[in-house]
Formats: C-alpha cells, structure tokens, sequence
C-alpha cells in the first residue's frame, strides 16, 4: 500500500498544477450546483406569496449560474484532452525509456504482449485517476460537506438521523474494496492473457496456417475470453449487489426525508419552497455518496494498474556510468575460464577460454545448445558472467566487457529485425548520420543489390518486421546495417542460414575485405563459412 500512495504522491505533486486546476473548476461548479437549491427555494416561496421580490430577479440569476457552468464544463473539457494527452506520454516516454535501460535478463521474465497491456491500459486506468476520479473525489466531497451543512442549518434533527446510515455505508465499502480489488487483479492478468495470445497468433499467423492450427488457436481463443467473461461477471455481480444495498438505504432515506418535509409542511412549520430545498438536499447527499462507491471500481482498477506499473519500474537498470567507452584502436577481446548457467538450467558454458583478434575471423561452431549465442550475449553484457571475465584489450589499456562498453559491438542476432518505415530508416539506425554513398556502399557488401531495383530504392516503405521480402533479403538489409555501425567488432549469429550459397559467398568475401579493421566473429553451423574464417573455435 506504501509503495502505491507513495508512486500516487509523486505524480500529483509533478502535475500539481493540472490537477489543482481540474479540482478547483469542480468546486466553483459544486459552489454553483449548491446555491441553486437555495434560488430554487427563493423562487417557490416568491411565487407562492411566502416571500416578497422579483421572479425575474430570480430567474436571471438562475441564468447565469447555467451559463457559466456550461461555459466551466467546456473549459474543463478542452483542458483535460490536453492534460491527459501530456500524462499518458509522459509516461509512457517514462517507462519505456525504463525498459531500454533494464536488464536485459530480468526483461526476458515478462512476455511482450503483457509489457504492452501495461503501457496502454493501465496507463490509461492511472491517467483517469488523476485527471478524472481523484479531482471528481474532491468535487464529491464537497458536494457531500455543502449540502450536509445547508441540511443541517435548516433541519439539524433531519440533519444527524440521516447520519444513522454512514456506519452501514463505510462497512460496506470496507467489504467491497477488499473483495473489488482481488478481482480486478484477476481479471488485469486474465486481460493480458488473451493480448498476448491474439499478439502470438498475429505475428505467426503464418505458421499457423501451413499447421492448419486455426481450429486450436479459435477453441484456445474462447478459453481465454470465457475466463476474462466469468470474472467480470464475478466482479459484476459483486458490484451490483453492493450498490443494490446502498440504493435501497438511500431511498428509505429519501422517503424519510419526504414524509418528514410533508409532515412539517403540514403542519405549517416550513414552507413548500423549503420542503423542495430538502427533498433537493438529501438528493444532493446521496448523489455524491453513492458516487463515492461508484469511485471504488475506479480506485481498485488504477491501484491494481498502479502496482504492474510498478513491477515494470522496479526492475533494475543496467550499471553504465556514461554514453559508452568506444575503443577504435581495440586489439583483441580474451574470453578467460568463462562458465554460465541459466536459472534452472545445465551449465551451459564451463571454462571457456578463446581470443578474438583485430584483423581476423574467427567462426564459432560447435551442436546447438552449445552456447554459441550465450557467449555472444556474455560479450555484449547482456548477461552477467557467472565465472571467469570478458576483457577488451588496445595496445595500452583494457577493459572488462559491460554495458559501456557494448558500443564497440555490432550484432546482427539469429532472427534478423526490420523496423516500420523506409530501408533508409531502417540502416540509419546502424549510422544515424549515414550518407546516401555510405548506405549504397553497406547494401553492395552485404549483396543487398536487391533494393536498387526497387521502384523506391532506399526509400521503400518496409511493413512490420520486414514483411514483403524474403527472409534472405531481410538477413543482408540487417548486415547492411551493421556495417554501417562504427565499431570496430562484428557478431554475426548465423547470418548465413537463410542466404543461399553463391551469396553466403559474396557476403563472406566482403567481410574478408572489412577484417583488417575489425574482429569479426561468426556463430555458424555452416562449414562454408567456417572454412572461410582465419579461426575456429568449437565449443
């Protein structure tokens, strides 16, 4: 709970300003709602001779309040589109800036489509708590204060019976908080379920039809939206008979105020324009209290968001101290007595000891779950080394592989990744600054030839993840974009396997020319391509 308010307090006290202003509109609006059953009751006793003056006096005022809280009502509106549109960035930009910088380990523990459902709909849900419910809170408590006090200095014996019915009220929502917020938890989690499986299905539809698997995903499909269905209905049922407690202590609280104004009425004690005004008034209590439950949904849903919000924030970041030690006179990296297990897991790598050099290739090979890839990710510090160290070395200093010094490293992984938008986006992403000359010359040694014959060039528009071209031509786009990288190493994990063999060729030969440079390391299973490099390494 700590955490939570703790999370709520820095974000109102960074949007002070915003939501002080929605809350201060609510309350002029409040102030106006509450002086009409005031006019209301001037306006019945004028009218019935009790009370001498001016209906049209009256009426003018009456006209102005309406006024003036449709032109408020607008002026919060405009106001919240802006406010909202500025917090959900905000953040978003927050957390994703977060997740960039996370460990990448820890990252792994949370499947994509869950990490999505957070950054969209809880975010949402925190976004109307602040810009909506806890400005509309304050709106309601003043609601309930005004109208209790203007009760209260007319009838206060009215005034405290209908204090009888708070106890019950706040037991109630005690019970109902408790039990609302276990269920809006389950049904979060249930949500992200069936996200993450329409995200899956979406992006291997593909496989999915060469399966014939569309009658499994369909019936796994109505699994998941039947559990998501049966705990709203839970959630519902809860909610309603809740409501349907507190609706039906109201309303015999409404009767007892009408057959209390009735008798006094009766018997001369208030007149008709001030049974109105208490009829108005109970009406202007129970409104706001009732609404105060309704809020309770609201508060769960934003606590419950607030808390998977957090769990993204907590986790930890990667240890850099700046923006890179980048080492362009880098000699070679030593690989010492290095061991690695996954959790769970064999030991995947046991004193491993090689040594890359500047001016060669060297070509890791060896069965699959060897840790080939492992390896690669231990010199990227994507992981921490278990035993043993990584150490880049130039002729005069070295330094222990991490996050700082991962900008000497460019990778191209086994499952190639192409970016929405044009070729030319797509490769600036290796040199953001790349000319047209550079980007031409990248696309010729990676046999990426392909995309000169484009109607667009460079400027084609690619579709998410490179979907259109083959997986061939999304393989060498990818190794474009990493010889436009400015680092001195290239890690190649199996960049040949969908390529065939004349251009696994041309690409190997140009990489041949670039080795002088640079230390390029292969992860391969192909002898080819093993053959072709200075070293091999097996694991």
């Amino acid at each position: 709970m700590h955490r939570i308010t703790k999370y709520w307090y820095q974000l109102i006290k960074k949007y002070y300003a915003s939501i002080l202003f929605i809350s201060v509109i609510g309350a002029v609006d409040v102030a106006l709602s509450l002086s009409t059953i005031t006019l209301s009751k001037r306006l019945i006793d004028t009218a019935t001779g009790v009370q001498s003056g001016s209906l049209l006096t009256v009426l003018a005022i009456f006209s102005v309040i309406i006024l003036t809280s449709i032109l408020l009502d607008a002026i919060i509106s405009a106001f919240k589109v802006r406010f909202n549109t500025k917090l959900v960035n905000s953040l978003r930009s927050d957390i994703f800036t977060h997740l960039m910088r996370a460990e990448w380990q820890k990252l792994q523990n949370f499947h994509s489509g869950d990490i999505m459902t957070r950054i969209s709909s809880d975010i949402n849900e925190i976004k109307s708590l602040l810009s909506g419910t806890m400005p509309d809170l304050v709106a309601i408590l003043l609601k309930l204060g005004g109208g209790y006090i203007m009760l209260y200095t007319m009838d206060a014996q009215l005034a405290l019976i209908l204090l009888v019915l708070i106890p019950g009220a706040i037991i109630i929502s005690k019970i109902y908080f408790k039990k609302m917020r276990h269920y809006s938890r389950l049904i979060k989690e249930s949500n992200s379920k069936v996200h993450l499986f329409f995200q899956e299905s979406i992006q291997n539809y593909g496989m999915a039809k060469a399966l014939r698997l569309e009658g499994m995903f369909k019936k796994i499909l109505n699994e998941r939206q039947t559990d998501y269905r049966e705990k709203i209905k839970k959630q519902n049922i809860l909610s309603l008979f809740s409501r349907g407690i507190l609706s039906i202590g109201f309303s015999f609280g409404y009767l007892l105020v009408f057959g209390w104004s009735a008798y006094r009425l009766q018997q001369g004690e208030i007149t008709f324009g001030t049974m109105t005004a208490f009829l108005q008034l109970v009406n202007t209590i129970q409104a706001p209290a009732l609404a105060l439950l309704y809020t309770v949904p609201t508060f769960i849903s934003a606590y419950t968001s607030t808390e998977r919000i957090i769990e993204l924030q907590n986790l930890p970041e990667e240890k850099r101290s700046g923006k890179g030690i980048l080492l362009p006179d880098l000699k070679q990296i030593d690989i010492c007595n290095v061991s690695y297990s996954y959790v769970n897991s064999k030991q995947i790598l046991k004193d491993c000891s090689v040594s890359f050099h500047r001016g060669t290739m060297t070509a890791l090979v060896g069965e699959t779950g060897c840790g080939k890839t492992t390896l690669i990710r231990l010199i990227l510090a994507l992981m921490p080394v278990e035993k043993g160290e990584i150490i880049l070395r130039t002729e005069t200093d070295e330094y222990q592989a991490s996050v700082d010094t991962r900008v000497n490293f460019s990778y191209v992984p086994q499952q190639s990744c192409l970016f929405s938008g044009t070729i030319r986006d797509n490769l600036r992403m290796g040199k953001a600054n790349a000319t047209d000359e550079e980007i031409t010359n990248a696309l010729q040694k990676a046999a990426a030839n392909f995309v000169f014959q484009l109607p667009d060039g460079i400027n084609t528009m690619l579709k998410e993840g490179g979907r259109g071209l083959s997986g061939g031509q999304i393989q060498r786009l990818a190794i474009a974009r990493a010889l436009l990288h400015p680092s001195p190493v290239l890690l190649l994990d199996e960049i040949t396997s969908s390529l065939d063999e004349e251009t696994e060729k041309d690409i190997v030969q140009s990489l041949k020319q670039l080795a002088p440079e640079k230390i390029i390391i292969f992860v391969t299973h192909k002898i080819q391509v093993a053959a072709a490099c200075d070293y091999v390494y097996k694991m």
